[in-house]
């Protein structure tokens, strides 16, 4: 492995190139793998409390390998469990993530690695770690050829920080694109913005989400990164709409305000495809092609929207506003009370004298109400 000056300038081009255009990671690593000789070269992220695959980018692997890899080895990854004891940004041997002795007695060795051409050698660099997940830079070499060990660790210190510059850029690209979305469904009033995949899970979460976990309420980032809701209205919608992910069966977009005071929500719930997002440069924080949730909650506006005006006309007291908004997103009239700590009674008399006053007969009467009310905005 013989690098030239000119060599180096094209790959920390082309790194830079792939944090603005994620389309390009792919070309990167297959011209870092021409440039080492062959090398086996791959981008890959995992949760290490959850055990959950973040996904990978990689040249060189055979693709039933990695396919196997990603559904079902990449959970005895013994070189990735000596990874996440060392800080981001140093440059660390396959023997100082494992020793070869080690390694040698487990299952992802005799059955993934040796049958990978007995790849045993190399080494790499975490890019990003925080409290539960790690990114890396890396790549493998044969055992028959572990000789050049020494000149691919020299390249991932050269190149271990542009990638990991990069990443800092491509996640913040990252988060401007979600909130660009988040903005487009709910306005911009702080709102906090969730993306949350099928298993619960938190993909992405903007600083001012961030803020609310912290204090735990209305929604709170436990340490696997799962969403923990707190209000129990919420905590209903979410799982629901989760699990309709999950099951892949159609869910509208939710919107309905939780809470009172300076503790009220407007909250939106849709389902997105990080792929059909435009300009979005998330590739190495989530599976592309696995749709997520977008959940955004921010303080109501203050001007008011279609349903307050619809409380207005009909003479809805600011209680019976209230449950209207969560009976209207399919909330449960037992969850409902829960949320504001009344009694299941209170909440039923409080539907009954919502459909007086609006004149209507049936429950589904009531909901179609809200739907014109809200289409005609």
């Amino acid at each position: 492995m013989s690098l030239t000056a000119d060599d180096v300038s094209e790959l920390t081009a082309l790194i830079y190139a792939a944090a603005l255009d994620p389309a390009k990671w792919n070309h990167l690593l297959d011209r870092v793998a021409q440039k080492a000789d062959g090398v086996r070269t791959q981008l890959f992220g995992q949760d290490f409390e959850s055990g959950l695959h973040l996904g990978i980018i990689y040249s060189g692997y055979d693709p039933a390998g990695m396919e196997s890899f990603g559904a079902y080895y990449h959970a005895f990854n013994d070189w990735a469990k000596g990874f996440i004891k060392f800080d981001a940004g140093i440059p660390l041997s396959a023997e100082q993530m494992c020793a070869r002795d080690e390694l040698e007695k487990g299952e992802f060795y005799n059955d993934w690695v040796r049958k990978q051409d007995d790849i045993v050698a190399g080494g790499g660099m975490m890019i990003y770690k925080d409290e539960s997940r790690m990114f890396a830079f890396g790549g493998n070499i044969r055992r028959r050829d572990e000789t050049r060990e020494g000149e691919w660790m020299e390249l991932v210190a050269l190149l271990g920080p542009h990638f990991r510059q990069a990443f800092e850029i491509s996640r913040k690209l990252s988060g401007m694109s979600i909130e660009a979305l988040a903005n487009a469904e709910a306005g911009a009033r702080q709102t906090a913005v969730l993306l949350i995949d099928g298993n619960g899970l938190v993909l992405y979460a903007n600083p001012a989400a961030e803020a609310l976990s912290a204090r735990g309420s209305p929604i709170a980032i436990g340490t696997n990164r799962a969403a923990k809701a707190a209000d129990p209205a919420l905590a209903q919608t979410l799982e629901r709409a989760r699990v309709a992910l999950a099951e892949n069966l159609p869910l509208p977009p939710v919107q309905f305000r939780f809470g009172s005071g300076d503790r009220a929500f407007d909250c939106h719930i849709a389902v997105v495809n990080p792929a059909d997002i435009a300009d979005l440069r998330i590739s190495l924080l989530t599976d592309l092609g696995a749709p997520c949730l977008l959940l955004t909650l921010s303080p109501p506006a203050p001007g008011g929207d279609a349903l307050d005006a619809l409380c207005r006309r009909h003479g809805l007291t600011i209680a019976e506003c209230a449950v209207l908004r969560q009976f209207a997103a399919g909330i449960r009239p037992d969850i409902i009370a829960e949320s504001r700590a009344t009694s299941l009674t209170t909440v039923r008399n409080q539907i009954k004298s919502i459909m007086a006053k609006t004149e209507t007969h049936r429950q589904s009467d009531l909901l179609r109400l809200v739907m014109a009310a809200r289409e005609r905005t």
